[in-house]
C-alpha cells in the first residue's frame, strides 16, 4: 500500500513518513498539526473554560514550536557555515615546505646580482658561479665596505680642507708679523738717523756720553730697540729659509721617486750606480759642467725636475749610442780581395785588442761593457 495514500485515507490514525521526508520536516508537520488541535481547543476553553488535558496539550504545542524554530536555525546557521568551515579547512600539502625546484625556477626569474665594480676578471667569474645567498651576503658586505671607505675618505678630505685652511691662516699670520717687522726696524733705522745725525761710529757715541750724558741715554735706547729688532728679523729669515729648504728637500724626493718609477732601472744597485756615473760623466766630459757645480745644480728647482732628469738621461743614452755606432765603423771592414789572390794574414792582432781595451774603457753603459769585453775576448782567443 502506497504510504501517501496511507497518510491521507487516514490523517487522525497519524501520518506515515516516507522516505524522502527529513526529521526537521516531520517535525514541522508534527507541530503545526498539535498547533491545529490546540487552538480547536483553547476555543472550548474559552467556551465553557479549559480542562487540565487541553492545558497540557495546548504547552506540549509551544515546547514543540519552540523545537521547529531552533531546529530551522539550526539548520541554517549550518548552511551558512558550510562554506566557511571548506573554506577554514586546511588546503593538503599548503602547510608542507614549498617544492625546491619551484624556488630554484622563482631564484632563476631573479634579475642576476653585479659583482662589485672594483674586482678583477677573475673574481667576478668566481662571484658568478658562487650560490644567489652567497652572492647577496657578499655583495651586501661589499657595499657595506665601499659606504665606510668612501665615508672616511669624505672626512680625511673635510679634514684636510680644514687642515689647509688652517696653515693658508698660519702662514698669512706669519708673512704679516715678518712684514710688521721689517717695517718696524726700518722705522727704528730712520728715526735714529733722524734725531742722532751726529753720531754714527763709536768715538761719536763715546763724545755724546761725556758731552751730554742725557742724549747719549736716549740714544743707547734707540741703539738697544734697533738691536732687538734686527736680532727678531734675523730669526724670522732663518725659520723662512729653513722652511724653504725642508719644502724644497720633500719636493725633490717626490721627484726623485717619479723618475725612478719611470726608469725602473735605477733601482737595481749595480746598474743604477752605473747609469749615474754614466750621466755624470756625461755632463761633465760631454756637456761641459765644473764638477764643482754639480751638487748646485742638484740643488736648483729646475734641474731637479723631474721632466728635465729625464731630458738628461736621454741625451746621455742618445750620446752613448752615437760613440757606439761610429766605434763599429772605426773597426772597419776587411779590404776587399780581388779575385785569384790569397787573402794575407794578419801577423799581429795587437792594434785591435787595444781598440777594444780602449773600448772598454770609455763604456759609458753597462751594455756597452759587455759588448766590448766579449769583443776583446773573441780577438785574444783569435790572437792566440
Amino acid at each position: 500500500m502506497d504510504p501517501a495514500t496511507n497518510g491521507a485515507a487516514a490523517p487522525g490514525a497519524g501520518t506515515a513518513l516516507s522516505a524522502d521526508i527529513t526529521l526537521a520536516q516531520a517535525v514541522g508537520a508534527l507541530t503545526r498539526r498539535r498547533q491545529s488541535d490546540g487552538g480547536a481547543a483553547a476555543g472550548s476553553a474559552a467556551a465553557g473554560g479549559a480542562s487540565p488535558e487541553t492545558s497540557a496539550t495546548s504547552r506540549d504545542g509551544r515546547v514543540s514550536a519552540e523545537s521547529e524554530r531552533a531546529s530551522s536555525a539550526q539548520d541554517a546557521t549550518q548552511h551558512d557555515a558550510g562554506p566557511a568551515r571548506a573554506s577554514a579547512r586546511p588546503v593538503p600539502g599548503e602547510a608542507e615546505t614549498a617544492d625546491p625546484d619551484a624556488e630554484a625556477q622563482d631564484a632563476h626569474e631573479l634579475p642576476p646580482i653585479a659583482p662589485p665594480r672594483s674586482w678583477s676578471n677573475e673574481d667576478k667569474e668566481l662571484f658568478a658561479s658562487l650560490p644567489r645567498e652567497t652572492q647577496e651576503r657578499l655583495a651586501e658586505r661589499e657595499r657595506s665596505r665601499e659606504s665606510d671607505f668612501l665615508r672616511r675618505q669624505n672626512e680625511a678630505a673635510v679634514e684636510r680642507k680644514a687642515a689647509e685652511a688652517e696653515r693658508g691662516r698660519a702662514e698669512a699670520a706669519r708673512a704679516q708679523f715678518e712684514q710688521a717687522s721689517l717695517n718696524a726696524l726700518q722705522l727704528v733705522q730712520a728715526e735714529l738717523a733722524r734725531d742722532f745725525p751726529d753720531t754714527r761710529t763709536h768715538e761719536d757715541a763715546a763724545r755724546l756720553a761725556n758731552d751730554d750724558p742725557l742724549r747719549w741715554a736716549q740714544w743707547k735706547q734707540r741703539v738697544d730697540n734697533l738691536q732687538s729688532l734686527h736680532g727678531q728679523v734675523v730669526q724670522i729669515e732663518a725659520a723662512r729659509e729653513h722652511a724653504q729648504q725642508q719644502a724644497f728637500h720633500q719636493w725633490a724626493e717626490d721627484q726623485d721617486r717619479s723618475f725612478n718609477a719611470q726608469f725602473r732601472e735605477f733601482d737595481e744597485p749595480e746598474k743604477g750606480d752605473a747609469l749615474r756615473s754614466s750621466t755624470l760623466r756625461y755632463l761633465t766630459d760631454v756637456v761641459g759642467v765644473p764638477r764643482d757645480a754639480l751638487a748646485g745644480l742638484a740643488g736648483h728647482p729646475l734641474f731637479r725636475d723631474v721632466r728635465m732628469q729625464r731630458i738628461v738621461y736621454d741625451a746621455m743614452r742618445f750620446h752613448a749610442a752615437q760613440e757606439k755606432a761610429k766605434s763599429a765603423k772605426a773597426a772597419g771592414r776587411p779590404p776587399v780581395q780581388r779575385p785569384g789572390t790569397a787573402a794575407e794574414r794578419p801577423t799581429s792582432h795587437d792594434s785591435t785588442i787595444k781598440a777594444l781595451e780602449a773600448k772598454l774603457a770609455n763604456a759609458t753603459s753597462t751594455r756597452e761593457q759587455i759588448a766590448a769585453a766579449a769583443a776583446l775576448r773573441a780577438a785574444k782567443r783569435s790572437a792566440s
